[in-house]
């Protein structure tokens, strides 16, 4: 009823300007012969042509031109007023001519079609596009069923006998295609696996609880089924970082060493980042609507806040899988649920590791970028100010963990270390695997 009534409104308008004569009917007051705001047209005045001779032909032709010319100045004036009449008189003739309930069924059907079909076919579009992003794009590694969750692993190089395997693991709302670039670079001499976290990259997104105790759980589970041989040298980037400093008390008989590269800490959960990481949420919450409704597709190319400024920085025969991936509406849910659950990762990172030296003498190095992301700062900014001494120090208490600890800063870099520092990153890899190489010998 609420739709029904201003429809009947406006067909009452139409059905009230109808009204207006063509000719043998009366108009009323104010209506024109097309339905629009009066206007007057003065008619031109001819005088009656003779009926023959050179006078006649002179007649029609003086007749001609004016009409011609006249017909000229009408369309540079009213700039195609005629045309626009003549719409709207064939649009107000099939209006008279239909029935009322006919009328309110075809705008009724209107608006059901601009309000149900285009936005499934938008939607439809849009899963379309990730389908075939997959499918032109298949997973680079492998994807192996855990326990019914489909999760990726991409595993490259080969290592060298009794080394370890390194495993790099992403920060929050990145994936394996972020670090690409760092495998290829190493997979001369060493064995590097990619993870696609639940709901990442080509693994299968998962409800529940996303907090670094489940995800370590995952994690393991998954390189056992790989069949990847331990010890690993786990590589974690933000909140990949986290995990693996959890995974290294969980496991410690598996974990060669450590390489965390920026890693979060409980400073961040402080009032300074909290205005910060509300704005990820709600852009996280923005783009899972954009991805819902199938629009993201369509204003992406339009808005630069819906791309990653790193993009460019990839591989480039990545960059388009890259970016179809980020189309799919499991990235934006998991990098919610994530967020949302850092306080309780941070905690558990905190209760496992408690005590002095609890990692004992776990080659381990913290990379620290010299400049991050302002606190407040949305995602996708690129505006980075030095890195605060309350993070500094956060690092340098995490490389105390181990006897074998370390800390690194690198001076010319962003947060997105992999990109703005890749050589200290690989360099950093390649001295914790070879420490996790002299721990091991007998």
């Amino acid at each position: 009823m609420a739709l029904v009534l201003p429809l009947y409104t406006l067909l009452a308008v139409a059905h009230r300007c109808s009204t207006c004569g063509t000719g043998r009917q009366t108009r009323p007051p104010g209506c024109s012969a097309v339905g629009e705001r009066p206007f007057r047209v003065q008619a031109r005045q001819f005088a009656p042509l003779p009926e023959q001779g050179a006078v006649a032909v002179e007649g029609r032709f003086a007749r001609e031109s004016i009409d011609t010319l006249s017909n000229a100045s009408y369309d540079r004036v009213g700039g195609g007023r005629r045309e626009s009449a003549m719409v709207i008189r064939k649009a107000r003739a099939w209006v008279r001519s239909q029935p009322l309930p006919k009328l309110l069924g075809t705008i009724v059907g209107t608006f059901a079609v601009l309000g149900i079909v285009v936005p499934l076919l938008l939607v439809g579009s849009q899963r379309w596009t990730v389908y075939r992003a997959r499918k032109t794009h298949p997973a680079p590694g492998r994807v192996i069923d855990i326990a019914g969750q489909q999760l990726h692993l991409y595993c490259d190089g080969v290592a060298k006998p009794d080394e370890a395997t390194i495993v790099i693991d992403a920060d929050i709302a990145a994936f394996s295609l972020d670090w690409v670039a760092i495998q290829r670079a190493l997979i001369s001499d060493h064995r590097v696996c990619l993870v696609d976290r639940a709901g990442y990259g080509w693994s299968e997104a998962v409800g529940g609880e996303r907090s670094a105790e489940q995800v370590v759980l995952e994690l393991h589970a998954l390189l056992v089924a790989s069949g990847e041989s331990a010890p690993y040298v786990l590589a974690g980037h933000g909140l990949g970082a986290v995990h693996g400093q959890l995974y290294a008390a969980r496991y410690p008989e598996e974990t060669g060493g450590l390489v965390l590269i920026n890693p979060l800490t409980e400073e961040v959960l402080s009032e300074t980042y909290s205005r910060g990481w509300q704005r990820k949420l709600d852009y996280y919450e923005q783009m899972r609507g954009l991805t819902a409704s199938g629009l993201l597709k369509l204003v992406r190319p339009l808005v630069r806040a819906t791309r990653p400024p790193w993009v460019r920085d990839l591989p480039e025969d990545v960059q388009d899988a890259y970016l179809a991936l980020l189309l799919d509406r499991a990235y934006y849910e998991t990098a919610i649920a994530e967020t949302e659950m850092l306080a309780l990762s941070l905690g558990q990172v905190r209760s496992a590791l408690r005590g002095d030296l609890p990692l004992q003498g776990l080659p381990l190095v913290v990379l620290t970028a010299a400049r991050s992301a302002l606190p407040e700062a949305a995602p996708y900014a690129e505006e980075t100010a030095a890195t605060s001494e309350e993070i500094v120090a956060a690092h340098r208490a995490i490389a105390a963990l181990s006897i074998r600890g370390e800390r690194r800063m690198l001076g010319r870099s962003g947060p997105w270390v992999q990109v703005d520092a890749p050589e200290a990153v690989i360099a950093a890899m390649r001295d914790v695997v070879a420490m996790a190489r002299v721990v091991g010998e007998p």
